[in-house]
């Protein structure tokens, strides 16, 4: 698969090797994975409450994850774009959101 035409993308072939099937939605980006394929990974190394730090977050899949686990979670984007589309994504009150940088 291309991306305008600049980056081969592996991970459809990845995925399906594991059983998980990508899952995009309205407006991601392209290296959007799949909750299934982070589920295990914050299930095995978190428990019930625990933080889950982000430093790459994008359109807000790690934190979908922690919610829907009870886990707690920080996420560092550097692009407003993305950050608002998991402000949308994860329905965040918008002055939740810690903005550093212009």
């Amino acid at each position: 698969m291309r991306n305008q035409g600049r980056h081969t993308c592996v991970f459809d072939s990845t995925f399906k090797g594991l059983g998980i099937n990508t899952q995009a939605f309205p407006g991601a980006h392209f290296a959007t994975f799949p909750p299934a394929l982070i589920e295990p990974c914050i299930l095995a190394s978190t428990k019930p409450n625990d933080f889950v730090l982000d430093f790459f977050f994008g359109s807000g899949t790690v934190g979908l994850v922690c919610l829907s686990h009870g886990r707690r979670y920080v996420g560092i984007e550097l692009h407003s774009e993305y950050v608002r589309m998991a402000v949308q994504r994860l329905g965040i009150f918008e002055p939740s959101v810690i903005k550093v940088a212009a």
